[in-house]
């Protein structure tokens, strides 16, 4: 085997891909999330680049390569030739790397950022770039870290990713911190004596609608209502009142943290 660094352009990764094994199924939003990082500039060398077999076949990087034809620029990679074919099945057989493997952040924190981005700018797709989860967290993490270290228990619907990002967003906009942390920890810990009548009343809910936090649908519900419980003007209030104005005014707040994260 042989192998070197070498700039691939958008016509060598056309010329390439039309002489290739049957690989893996394409998946689009990969190579959309793979040429986004090409455009901004987060593609970095490393030793994972294209593979050739001993047929000039290429059996690996059709995701890079579609990625690199997409974005219309050329990028340093690493190309390796005459890689024996029966070597391929094992290609691609590790432990997939997380995002929170990649950057060093605790992945309740990227939960939580993923969220943000959900709920302000609904139906989004593709991932996250690393350079961007990098920026939100050089934003975030502080407040984050405030919430989990006053609060260290874990609970399916009171520390659901849709409650603490509501929770982070409600802290950055000037909520009143001592009121918003105590209730978090007496809804993780179900110290229900000590909720406030809104606080009992988000319990109540979920209680009688158990499947309420499912899906993308169901977390932006649930971080409209933590965003009304979690407002101290509403700490009285025996019942769920969202309205319409409330999910807009909380989707902007959303999309206004976002922006200033990036």
């Amino acid at each position: 085997m042989k192998t070197e660094v070498k700039i691939v352009t958008p016509e060598l990764a056309q010329q390439w891909l039309s002489n290739k094994k049957e690989n893996r199924k394409l998946r689009p939003s990969f190579i959309q999330f793979l040429a986004s990082e090409i455009k901004r500039g987060d593609f970095q060398l490393t030793h994972q680049g294209i593979a050739f077999d001993e047929n000039k076949k290429l059996i690996d990087g059709q995701h890079r390569l579609e990625a690199i034809l997409l974005a219309n620029q050329p990028v340093e990679m690493m190309v390796t030739y005459n890689m024996p074919s029966y070597r391929f099945p094992i290609l691609d057989m590790g432990i997939i790397r997380t995002a929170s493997d990649i950057l060093g952040i605790p992945a309740s924190y990227i939960q939580v950022y993923r969220c943000l981005r959900e709920v302000s700018q609904k139906h989004v797709q593709g991932k996250f770039s690393m350079g961007d989860l990098r920026k939100m967290d050089e934003y975030l993490h502080d407040t984050i870290n405030l919430m989990e270290a006053y609060c260290k228990g874990n609970n399916r619907y009171y520390s659901s990713s849709a409650i603490r990002t509501a929770i982070v967003v409600t802290l950055i906009f000037g909520g009143e911190k001592e009121y918003i942390l105590e209730m978090y920890k007496n809804l993780v810990y179900q110290h229900l004596d000590k909720l406030p009548s809104i606080g009992q009343a988000l319990v109540r809910y979920l209680y009688h609608h158990p499947f309420a936090i499912k899906g993308v649908s169901a977390r932006w519900e649930l971080f409209f209502m933590a965003m009304y419980v979690f407002d101290k003007s509403t700490e009285f209030n025996t019942k769920l009142r969202i309205t319409q104005n409330h999910k807009d005014k909380y989707m902007s707040l959303a999309n206004k943290l976002l922006k200033q994260c990036l």
